[in-house]
């Protein structure tokens, strides 16, 4: 019997759960989705099966996600200019989810990762360019 692959279950569970609306409904084919990943031993592979189903849900449904790290908490206003700012760089009008992170190393600004891109507008990142520009 051939394997299942991580991709073919988030691809099925997306398949079974994208029009459900009814909670008490997708919990029993959520348990019913785990009694199948126990049954075929493949429990390993629920990480990645979370991850590809999280791709499969933000591209079907055109989502973008993204995250920021910057010196300080996340308020709602900053985190609105930053969707925002996000839209216009990309030129989307796609549904955003921003999440944030707290990093002491930052001085001030921001490192916006998105896809498999990084936007560094950090004021370590400037200071490290400008001194490299003073160095030639």
């Amino acid at each position: 019997m051939k394997k299942i692959t991580s991709r073919q279950y988030a691809q099925t569970l997306f398949e079974i759960t994208n029009e459900i609306n009814d909670k008490v409904e997708l919990e029993k084919i959520i348990g019913n989705f785990f009694s199948i990943l126990i049954k075929n031993n493949d429990t390993s592979k629920l990480e990645i099966i979370i991850n590809d189903f999280n791709n499969i849900w933000n591209k079907e449904k055109n989502i973008i996600e993204s995250e920021v790290k910057i010196a300080n908490d996340l308020d709602e206003e900053t985190k609105k200019d930053i969707i925002k700012y996000l839209k216009k760089i990309i030129g989307t009008e796609k549904q955003m989810i921003l999440s944030g992170k707290k990093d002491k190393n930052i001085l001030g600004g921001f490192i916006l990762k998105y896809g498999d891109r990084i936007i560094d507008q950090s004021i370590k990142n400037k200071l490290n360019d400008f001194q490299n520009f003073l160095k030639n």
